[in-house]
């Protein structure tokens, strides 16, 4: 959820990017302001807030009292895993204006949620091209001992800017409920069962839904599911009920019954193929990234429909 403001006076900006956003001195005069401001509307909740920064920033806000398991602090940790990845926003600060704890990071485009609410869902084309990037993305971030564990459309966003040629650069984001697949010293997490679900249910892996730990493997079958959505405008077993239990029992049952041929059904068969392979990935494996991203560059050459770049182009997203 992005909540604007009107813009505070320059220098107060100047002042933040002057000390490269790191001394919280006039930073908390303005987390403050704006989240006094989502307090006069009722807004405040568990959840972390998004707020308009300066160009080109947004600053991810908290208030102390309410970071439940101080997930912003592991996000900001997680992000300094990850620095220097170009699928990654680049974070500018981080760290507590009391009472609130922040992280003031680059700001990006619209999140492929996003683009398909506009366009109801993408073409075969347009989601080999995404495929290719993300999958590339979490070699690299995997690479860095971190498992995403929230994958989803909305957590996958364009860049701020569309390139001369080519398909919009995509980021990945919301890394607060990450993870590591690997111990200090560098051995696979031992396989466990019966662990809490993290996650969002309807993008999430089965395993993951009916208590197995996770590692790369879900983050794989996770892509596979956002692609599913991206080309059907749907997922079969979604839900939006409000009670933990109900949703999770509803979509691990609705999965179950459902076959890969079945969901499937009118798509290449690549996409059925990558799919089966995600579900049957072993924990400890290492996923085959390069192999997936060449068929998927393949099937974004011959596949049916536009191309992500024209569909954003058609869309008016930049």
């Amino acid at each position: 959820m992005l909540i604007t403001f009107a813009t505070p006076p320059a220098s107060r900006w100047q002042d933040l990017l002057l000390c490269h956003m790191r001394i919280p001195y006039r930073l908390h005069s303005v987390i403050s302001s704006l989240y006094k401001e989502l307090e006069r509307a009722q807004q405040v909740c568990f959840s972390p807030r998004f707020f308009n920064g300066p160009p080109g920033i947004i600053i991810k806000v908290q208030a102390e009292e309410y970071d439940i398991k101080e997930l912003l602090k592991h996000e900001a940790r997680i992000y300094g895993l990850l620095e220097g990845l170009q699928c990654i926003p680049e974070v500018y600060s981080s760290g507590i204006c009391s009472p609130h704890r922040y992280i003031a990071m680059q700001r990006l485009g619209p999140s492929l949620l996003d683009l398909c609410g506009l366009a109801g869902k993408l073409s075969v084309r347009a989601v080999a091209e995404i495929a290719q990037q993300v999958l590339s993305h979490l070699c690299e971030i995997h690479g860095r001992n971190v498992v995403h564990r929230d994958l989803k459309p909305e957590n996958i966003l364009l860049g701020l800017d569309l390139p001369e040629t080519g398909p919009p650069l995509i980021y990945l984001i919301d890394f607060g409920l990450a993870t590591r697949w690997q111990n200090s010293n560098g051995a696979h997490r031992a396989f466990r069962t019966h662990r809490p679900f993290i996650g969002t249910y309807n993008f999430a892996s089965l395993r993951s839904l009916e208590g197995d730990q996770v590692s790369r493997r879900d983050d794989v079958e996770s892509l596979g599911n956002c692609m599913l959505f991206l080309i059907r405008g749907s997922l079969p077993w979604m839900t939006h009920c409000d009670d933990a239990h109900t949703a999770r029992t509803h979509v691990v049952s609705q999965k179950k019954l459902i076959t890969t041929n079945q969901l499937c059904d009118g798509q290449p068969l690549v996409i059925r193929q990558f799919l089966d392979y995600a579900s049957e990935l072993p924990f400890h494996a290492q996923p085959n990234y390069e192999h997936w991203i060449s068929i998927f560059k393949v099937l974004a050459s011959w596949g049916a429909g536009e191309s992500l770049r024209d569909a954003v182009i058609r869309l008016k997203i930049y």
